[in-house]
Formats: C-alpha cells, sequence, structure tokens
C-alpha cells in the first residue's frame, strides 16, 4: 500500500486523471440511480385497531386486546404479537415473519 502511495506522489499527472476518471463515471450512472419520491417497501406488520368508547384501558385489555392475541396465537407466520391499551381504544400489532405473504396473512387474521 505504501509502495501505490508513494508512485501516486511521484506521478501526480496519474493521480490527477485517476480522480478524473472517477468523477466523470460517477456523474455518467448518476441518471442510473433509481430514484422514487415514494419507494415501494414491504411492510410486514398488520395493525389491529379497536374503538371500545368510554372503556377503561384495563377494560380495553381485557374485553379486546387479551381475546384478539388468543385468537392470533394459533396462527402460523407469525413472528411476534404486541398489543397496547388505553382509554376507548386497542392497538395490536403483528408482526409477521420474512418471507410470508402480508396480504395472505392479513386474510388470515382477518377470518
Amino acid at each position: 500500500m505504501e509502495r501505490l502511495i508513494r508512485w501516486f506522489v511521484n506521478n501526480g499527472v496519474a493521480a490527477n486523471l485517476l480522480m478524473a476518471f472517477i468523477i466523470i463515471a460517477g456523474a455518467l450512472t448518476i441518471p442510473l440511480l433509481k430514484m422514487e419520491v415514494f419507494p415501494e417497501i414491504e411492510i410486514d406488520i398488520i395493525n389491529i385497531t379497536a374503538v371500545y368508547p368510554g372503556a377503561s384501558p384495563s377494560d380495553v385489555e381485557e374485553a379486546v386486546c387479551i381475546r384478539i392475541e388468543e385468537r392470533l396465537q394459533g396462527l402460523d407466520g407469525i413472528k411476534k404479537i404486541s398489543s397496547t391499551a388505553s382509554e376507548n381504544i386497542g392497538s395490536v400489532n403483528v408482526e409477521v415473519l420474512p418471507g410470508q405473504d402480508v396480504s395472505e396473512m392479513l386474510d388470515r387474521v382477518k377470518a
């Protein structure tokens, strides 16, 4: 590595040509880059939200979150189930295993 650095120090023209080549190559490849304002990403989380008007967080947990979690326990392809209970609303997040079809899993969760 030291020899290479010493060679470029002694041959400034070659160093400048290499730098120019790298800059030109980079400038020519910019139009080939795929850029999107809203890139398509695969989301592997299914969110279930249930509204329970007038219920306390403990009521929402017992009546909504725990029941949904118990129904989902038997499904294959689920990595993790987590839930949040707050006043009047409960939310259950289902994380799908990598490689599973999320839309198919969503249909199974809805059933």
